[in-house]
């Protein structure tokens, strides 16, 4: 039997050690949170839109309190714990919303509760007040920050609460209420598509409206829009590696608005691709806000 020698000891001490797998990151609860108000919000407005008959609003509240009610809640409270106040206070309070429209159905089914008719003026008023609170956070999303996806979320159904006020008194504003808030539910659905889908194509949810950077040799790059001279860093979080992999970590020393020969340092230069320079500015003038 061989033994072993002092080299082949010392050899297998200071044999490399693999790296450790980076830990995937947690998947984002908005797109599950904006679906649950969407789709719930839209089967809603299909009786208001005199699309459905008025028999199909008590199939709806099954939905009303797992989707729209339940899962949005917890969507929220994941969103707080990310440290996302915005998109937590959004979700908690339409959650919390569905929950109390359901129970408030479900008793006026078993005799408890007069039926709407009875407090159209309190019905009216409560409504112009979530009304009020949607307008709120309406004008919060006017920041640059916020993609204009959720601007129009966010005052579509601003629009319809005031509508579903005034449709306590007419019928007219009510079949308005249920157009706009179908193109509301609509929006929801469809900014939360566009989350899942950038997360199932290569990108995660949370940098999914952030730039790509390429790395090329400076004499490809010289030229090209969104071409930035000089060496990048990755950004807190980031490593070399990630910019290698093409991830949106780096971030370069100044935005000039197209990289000449003359600018460019030896070596390698970076490209923003995948999103525009208007968008990449704005990941750095402050953390992009979203539902995601």
């Amino acid at each position: 039997m061989k033994r072993p020698t002092v080299l082949g000891f010392a050899q297998q001490a200071h044999a490399p050690v693999p790296a450790a797998a980076k830990p995937s990151p947690p998947g984002s609860p908005g797109p599950v949170g904006l679906f649950g108000f969407g789709m719930t919000t839209c089967s809603l407005m299909f009786v208001d839109a005199a699309w459905a008959e008025p028999a199909f609003k008590d199939a709806v509240m099954g939905f009303a309190l797992a989707y729209g009610g339940l899962t949005q809640w917890v969507a929220g409270l994941l969103e707080l714990f990310k440290g996302n106040t915005f998109a937590g206070t959004a979700f908690m309070s339409f959650g919390a919303f569905w929950v109390g429209w359901w129970y408030t159905g479900v008793m006026y089914k078993q005799g408890h509760f007069f039926g709407a008719s009875e407090y159209q003026t309190g019905e009216a008023l409560l409504l112009a007040q979530w009304g009020l609170f949607t307008l709120a956070l309406f004008v919060l999303t006017l920041h640059r920050r916020f993609p204009l996806k959720l601007k129009v979320v966010f005052g579509s159904l601003a629009a319809t609460f005031f509508l579903l006020a005034g449709g306590q008194f007419s019928d007219g504003c009510k079949r308005a209420a249920g157009y706009i808030g179908f193109a509301c539910g609509m929006s929801a659905n469809f900014a939360a598509f566009t989350e899942v889908m950038a997360e199932a194509w290569g990108a995660t949810a949370e940098t999914s409206n952030a730039a790509v950077v390429e790395i090329l040799p400076c004499d490809r790059a010289a030229g090209r829009e969104g071409a930035l001279p000089g060496p990048v860093q990755p950004m807190p979080g980031g490593t070399h590696g990630d910019l290698e992999a093409g991830s949106p970590v780096a971030r370069p020393p100044d935005l000039p608005p197209r990289a000449t020969p003359a600018d460019m340092h030896a070596g390698t230069c970076h490209i923003i691709t995948g999103a525009s320079r208007k968008t990449y500015q704005r990941m750095f003038s402050g953390r992009a806000t979203d539902l995601g």
